[in-house]
């Protein structure tokens, strides 16, 4: 991403203005073939070219290069999703990776990108609203109110976060920036910002990058897309006779070009953009160019052939293919899609390869449909199965007659599988309690008896039917256990953090770990370790389940996978250690402390 920076910094002269948010009708403004034919023919197409072929009706087809990110900083992330939502496409999906997702990975209290720059905060919030990310989203709110905190007392912003002077370029995009996330034009910061504009306006109708400088076609262009985006007239931005509007059509060169400013005299390597930015802001649009809906939160879950991949609760995409590209950076797999006649093909997940008669098949809302991945359109709340078998495997469930249970009791188990619109008893299939095994009878069911404590985890397997999710039975005092305290503080304002009370080690084995997780945004995530020691001879599995609050049920994973699907051998006199990993959603609203138990169990196995 490119944004230019001819510009020298030169001591601000104000005029006296009138405050003029809320006093105009729409301007409009026109865009010459030349433009068009201009933009076109640029190679390679940039991000900016892309923006402003869309803004003026044009329909790219060479896109390609959007689909694998070119830098790594907040500003390369919010350029590519506000080229690709120009376009109408979702950027969670659109290439190689869930841009969405990697920019907000850049947030770090309250702000994105690098705390030095203000530049990739501005835009990086009007990415996230052009992604569909929507008014009242927690890093939403944050960024509004971190650039407002940011306004120069000139009325003017910076791309320096920590700048006493305004700049007008960072100003118009500042505006542009608010305005998306719902700020009114009559909110003071954008009266102010606008009375700075005003009084660096030069006679010629342009702007310049800061108030004394000559004026330039892309810190006009920017100025006049935010003139756009309040619906202003633009007629009254006219310091003598002429407007924004006609210093960018005096800029305008027969070949559909526009040069940099009035001494420019042939095209050079900045031409590129500014014909770009003054494109978008004559064809009456500004930043962002369009804003899609975001696609329909659903759950995943990936079964592998050995093991389960993935469990998401708030996957997102407009397909189920969709799903499966956009949720892959948050639960670590790689995948391959291999582009056939008929359509895209999901033919790898991790290293599991479709072959012959098994490959990945996607169940949605259990069941079994007759169109591509590509094809199928989520809806909020469905439920998308990805599993790697057959087609007309089975979808399992396992169902336990209660938890907890005594030592001593016996239970049962049913194991059923999906079929026909029904659920049935499936007879053979085999039931796994830790390192045993069962198979059902004629019933569906296997009796279990509890002999000793212990915390179980239970799912079922068939040669006919996909991996059952995973249910955990506690028996007893369910062995020897482990509890940790966890602690966060959520800082949707200033708020501190504390320390968990570890418990003593006990007979068999003991944990240790600090898993006070300090002050955490949300959108952040922290790890922290937990040692496990076996004290024992013997070996000893171990599982986990977290209690608490929500925030900690539904967010913790332990070596980058849920609760349920973690459990670890530990031969006898030997530690372990397991990342605790905590991720605050993004669409959390709470703050101040939450406390929740980490609660490790172990078994003796031969």
């Amino acid at each position: 991403m490119k944004i230019h920076n001819k510009f020298t910094i030169l001591i601000i002269i104000s005029i006296i203005t009138l405050p003029i948010i809320g006093l105009f009708e729409s301007s409009s403004a026109a865009v010459q073939p030349e433009v068009g034919t201009y933009l076109e023919s640029i190679s390679p197409q940039t991000d900016w070219s892309i923006m402003a072929r869309a803004a003026i009706g044009q329909t790219p087809t060479n896109i390609d290069f959007l689909k694998t990110l070119d830098g790594s900083t907040a500003n390369d992330y919010a350029t590519y999703i506000l080229a690709i939502t120009s376009l109408g496409e979702d950027p969670r999906s659109f290439g190689s990776e869930n841009l969405v997702y990697g920019l907000r990975q850049l947030s770090d209290n309250g702000q994105i990108g690098d705390e030095m720059y203000l530049n990739d905060d501005i835009f990086s919030l009007i990415a996230l609203r052009a992604a569909g990310v929507i008014q009242s989203d927690s890093l939403v709110t944050q960024e509004v109110d971190y650039i407002k905190s940011k306004q120069a007392p000139d009325g003017g912003w910076s791309w320096d976060s920590s700048a006493t002077e305004g700049m007008v370029d960072y100003t118009a995009m500042g505006i542009m920036a608010l305005i998306s996330a719902g700020v009114d034009t009559t909110d003071s910061s954008i009266v102010t910002a606008v009375d700075f504009l005003a009084n660096a306006q030069n006679d010629d109708g342009g702007f310049g990058m800061n108030s004394s400088d000559t004026s330039n076609t892309a810190s006009t262009a920017w100025v006049l897309s935010a003139i756009n985006s309040m619906n202003a007239d633009v007629n009254f931005y006219k310091p003598g006779v002429l407007s924004p509007i006609d210093y960018l059509d005096a800029r305008q060169h027969a070949d559909g070009y526009f040069f940099f400013d009035e001494t420019s005299t042939s095209a050079d390597q900045f031409t590129q953009h500014t014909t770009s930015y003054a494109a978008i802001a004559l064809s009456g649009k500004y930043y962002p160019i369009s804003l899609i809906i975001a696609p329909a939160t659903s759950s995943l879950r990936i079964e592998g052939i050995n093991s389960t991949v993935c469990v998401l609760d708030n996957a997102q995409g407009l397909s189920a293919l969709d799903v499966i590209k956009s949720s892959a950076q948050e639960c670590g797999y790689t995948y391959v899609i291999q582009e056939y006649e008929w359509g895209p093909y999901l033919t790898t997940i991790n290293s599991e390869i479709s072959e012959g008669n098994n490959g990945w098949i996607f169940v949605a809302n259990n069941e079994h449909l007759m169109v591509g991945a590509n094809q199928f359109a989520m809806t909020q709340g469905d439920e998308l199965i990805m599993y790697y078998g057959a087609w007309d495997s089975k979808l399992l469930r396992i169902t336990h007659s209660e938890s907890p249970v005594s030592i001593g009791d016996t239970t049962t188990a049913l194991v059923e599988r999906y079929d026909s619109g029904a659920w049935s008893i499936i007879q053979g299939a085999t039931l796994t309690r830790g390192a045993e095994t069962f198979t059902t009878d004629a019933l569906g069911q296997v009796n279990l008896s509890w002999p000793t404590d212990g915390a179980y985890y239970l799912y079922a397997q068939s040669d006919i039917g996909v991996r059952s999710e995973k249910i955990m039975v506690v028996a007893g005092d369910a062995g020897d256990s482990q509890n940790l305290g966890m602690s966060v503080n959520i800082e949707q304002l200033d708020v501190g953090g504390s320390n968990p009370d570890i418990p003593t080690p006990s007979t068999i084995f003991g944990v240790t770990a600090d898993l006070s997780f300090g002050t955490l945004n949300p959108g952040q995530s922290l790890t922290k370790q937990a040692t496990i020691i076996n004290n024992g001879d013997s070996n000893i599995a171990t599982t986990a389940t977290v209690s608490g609050a929500s925030l900690f049920v539904n967010n913790i994973t332990l070596d980058n996978v849920i609760p349920a699907q973690w459990q670890q051998t530990i031969a006898g006199s030997v530690s372990t250690d397991v990342d605790v990993t905590l991720s605050v959603p993004f669409s959390y609203s709470g703050s101040g402390e939450e406390q929740g138990t980490l609660v490790f169990w172990a078994n003796v196995v031969n």
